[in-house]
């Protein structure tokens, strides 16, 4: 009896047990879910201020569609030959290698160029690759255009894993619609980025609608958020360094002499000076070397955004995105913003547009001009982007 006894006694005690526990196990999970929605939730609002936060910025940019460009900011001074009037002078290097063409050497180049750029060879496009036309301009007036003298079409090749940088010269002989033949930097001025865009794809039959443009001045100031960068200075560069920087210090209402560069070498550089150093071009090469150094500024600029922290890279959007002028949208920005930390470790490449031996000089109505090859260029330009 006494063992009957306990035995039922041990089973009550295994029965109580597990009815004690069930209810536990049962409460158990909800803590969980519970932890699962809070942790949604959190992950939800961070992602809607971070979403927030990402639109106030790129509300910053100053988006301008390709209509509001055209209509805008086509107030050039124009002379009965299609030239920019301006006080610029031509002679960036020596003139005697420039051939001066008669009326009908001239008539029979201008034609050529003008049935290139119309022709109807397809533009060259592929998924996977962006083509964005970055606009430097010399322009001291916000929302006025000037010639662009610094045209570097940027292409991020996520197929092949390439960035390429590739110049285009401001002094090529190129159609532009609706004002003939004259050089490429004339068409920002003419008709603003929409037309410049427009006479890059006709030319250079390069698949490219996208443009980021900054003046000068503005970015002298992108240079000194990302903290300066480094420049190999020759001494031969230095005394029109620091012309060019007296002209930047007495816009900005500075001591003409400040930050002059004195020594050769390797050094470390603020924007003013860094802007100088890429506006160079009546030393070397002439403009040939000026589109170096300015392929060089933009490399040493993502080198330095490259280490950047999210912290660093915040500061420097918050302030960068203010003085770029697009026409890409809030979408395309995201997308780029997204794409620029693996194409930052991208391998590199530099073109330059015409590339030599795809060119002549001419001098056409007392302008001197650089007169592509434009069927070569076009197979070097594409090769480059597209390989």
């Amino acid at each position: 009896m006494s063992k009957l006894t306990h035995n039922m006694n041990s089973k009550e005690q295994v029965s109580a047990h597990n009815r004690n526990r069930r209810p536990k196990h049962r409460g158990s999970k909800h803590p969980v879910i519970a932890t699962l929605v809070v942790l949604l939730g959190v992950i939800l609002i961070f992602a809607g201020v971070a979403a927030i936060y990402a639109n106030s910025l790129l509300d910053k940019i100053n988006y301008i569609d390709e209509k509001d460009a055209t209509e805008t900011y086509a107030s050039a001074q124009i002379d009965e030959n299609g030239n920019i009037l301006s006080s610029e002078t031509d002679a960036d290097i020596d003139s005697s290698v420039y051939a001066s063409l008669d009326p009908d050497e001239a008539a029979k180049v201008a034609q050529d160029a003008a049935a290139a750029a119309s022709d109807d060879t397809p533009l060259l496009t592929a998924d996977g690759v962006t083509n964005i036309l970055l606009i430097g301009t010399d322009n001291r007036v916000k929302g006025e255009y000037t010639r662009s003298d610094a045209m570097i079409l940027l292409s991020i090749n996520q197929n092949s894993k390439r960035l390429v940088m590739s110049s285009l010269m401001r002094d090529m002989y190129v159609s532009i619609t609706g004002y003939g033949n004259t050089k490429l930097n004339h068409a920002n001025q003419y008709g603003g980025p929409a037309l410049l865009l427009e006479t890059v794809r006709n030319n250079f039959k390069v698949d490219v609608d996208q443009y980021a443009m900054v003046d000068f001045y503005s970015l002298a100031d992108i240079i000194d958020i990302v903290g300066g960068i480094d420049l190999d200075i020759e001494n031969g560069e230095i005394p029109y360094l620091n012309s060019y920087l007296r002209e930047i210090n007495s816009y900005k209402g500075v001591a003409a002499d400040q930050d002059y560069i004195e020594t050769a070498g390797l050094q470390h550089v603020n924007g003013a000076q860094a802007v100088a150093y890429a506006r160079i071009r009546y030393y070397g090469n002439a403009d040939f070397q000026r589109t170096e150094r300015q392929r060089t500024v933009l490399n040493k600029m993502m080198e330095a955004v490259k280490g950047a922290s999210i912290l660093k890279l915040n500061t420097i959007l918050d302030a960068i995105l203010p003085e770029v002028e697009t026409n890409l949208s809030k979408g395309e920005m995201v997308k780029l913003i997204a794409l620029l930390p693996s194409a930052l470790n991208y391998e590199q490449e530099q073109v330059r547009i015409p590339a030599d031996g795809t060119f002549t000089y001419a001098t056409i109505n007392g302008l001197s001009f650089l007169v592509p090859d434009l069927e070569a260029n076009r197979e070097i330009l594409q090769e480059a982007i597209y390989k």
